[in-house]
Formats: C-alpha cells, sequence, structure tokens
C-alpha cells in the first residue's frame, strides 16, 4: 500500500515560502504565460524572461521575486542590489519552469528524492516533525500538479541530524521583517495549517493569491534595502 508524506507538516510553520513557490506555478499557468513569445517552456531562457518586459514587469509584482533574490540561503546575507536580483530571479524562474515541464513530461526523478531531515533537539516542536533540507522546487511541483498536501513517500529520503537546527530556515520570519505578512496573515496560517488537519485546496490558494496582490502594490525595490542578520531566521 502507497505511503504518504503530509507536506502540511513541511510547510508550517517556518516554510511559508513553499507555499509562494506553489502560487508562482499557479500565477505563471493561469496569467504570466500568456505575456510570454510562444515558446518551448522547456528550453526556456533567462534573457527570453527579461527580454519580455510584460512578462518580467508582472513576474517581479509575484513574491517569489524575494524568495528566490533575497530569503533564498544562499542570498539573505549578500545583500543583492535591484538590478543584480532581476538577474538572478530571471535564472531562477527559467529554472523553475524547466524543472516544473520536466515533471510534467517526465514524473518526478526517484535519482533526485527531496531529503526531509529530522533534529534532535529537547525541544518537542523539533522532534516531532521532519523538515526539508533540498528540493523545495520539486516539491512544489509535485504540489502543485497534484493539487494536493499528501505526496508519495518514495519521492522522499530521510536524514537524522544531530546538529541540525530548523530555525535556522524560518523563512516565514523574513517575509514578516520584509512586511509581506502582516501579523493577521501569521495568526491565519496559524489556524489553516498549525491544527493538523488538511487544508482545502482553494481557500488556501485563495490567501496566497490575495497576499500576492497585495505585494504587488509594495514598494519592492525598498525590500532589498533590508540587511538581513543570521538571528533574523531563527
Amino acid at each position: 500500500m502507497e505511503k504518504f508524506v503530509n507536506t502540511c507538516e513541511i510547510i508550517w510553520p517556518y516554510r511559508f515560502d513553499l507555499l509562494v513557490r506553489i502560487d508562482f506555478l499557479e500565477w505563471f499557468e493561469t496569467v504570466g504565460r500568456d505575456y510570454l513569445p510562444e515558446s518551448n517552456l522547456s528550453t526556456i531562457t533567462s534573457d527570453l524572461l527579461i527580454s519580455s518586459p510584460k512578462f518580467f514587469i508582472r513576474a517581479k509584482q509575484h513574491p517569489y521575486f524575494v524568495q528566490y533574490a533575497k530569503l533564498k540561503r544562499k542570498y539573505r546575507l549578500v545583500n543583492l542590489t535591484y538590478q543584480e536580483a532581476e538577474t538572478v530571479y530571471a535564472e531562477g524562474i527559467a529554472s523553475f519552469i524547466k524543472l516544473n515541464e520536466d515533471v510534467k513530461a517526465n514524473s518526478f526523478n526517484l535519482q533526485r528524492k527531496i531529503v526531509l531531515k529530522k533534529a534532535f533537539f529537547n525541544t518537542k516542536t523539533y522532534l516531532k516533525r521532519w523538515h526539508i533540507g533540498d528540493g523545495c522546487h520539486r516539491l512544489a511541483c509535485l504540489v502543485w500538479l497534484n493539487k494536493e498536501f499528501l505526496i508519495p513517500k518514495r519521492f522522499f529520503k530521510y536524514r537524522y541530524r544531530f546538529t541540525y537546527d530548523p530555525a535556522n530556515s524560518n523563512l516565514t520570519a523574513g517575509y514578516r521583517i520584509l512586511g509581506i505578512l502582516m501579523e493577521e496573515d501569521v495568526e491565519h496560517f496559524d489556524k489553516i495549517f498549525g491544527k493538523g488537519d488538511m487544508p482545502e485546496w482553494n481557500p488556501t490558494f485563495q490567501w496566497v493569491a490575495e497576499m500576492r496582490e497585495r505585494f504587488g502594490l509594495m514598494d519592492i525595490e525598498d525590500m532589498f534595502d533590508t540587511r538581513f542578520k543570521r538571528l533574523d531566521f531563527r
């Protein structure tokens, strides 16, 4: 009998960014791709994205922009300029779209399973939960394509890490610092994911889409002037 992983337990409470990634795929399929010239998505390039201003301007109004070029571990302490972030973001979008097209066409690559880690601390919250270590975009593709939070266990591999601190990857905190998530948003996030129940798909992503629309009206360029410290993500 097939066993499943409840990805809600991975998303909440630290990884709101996973919902942003899933929503980006929804936005791209329903809105974004209409602003691109006809092309093979499996070979799309960052140059094509940047040279399509009707698309790229709108893509930068999605919180995935800040997620990829500001909150991603690789960049969060680097402080890219807005112009540098645009280049990085275009590369990230191209890779994400190609990955999604590959999963669509060829199913999930079991040679590159999603890595889940469990920490061993005295804190019960850590002991009870698995935390994603590698494969966030692959997970987003699986969840979005299936419109389902339950994902087959065979797509994951598990690592027990005695020194792993999941709070160092508290990207939900990063969204709060940048003002993208308000207090009421965090409370709603806790309400729909924190009780252990399976959230309904449409209401959940309607809420994420509303947050996305609000983000598009914010001073996004100013967010790249924010300087993070390591402790901000605890």
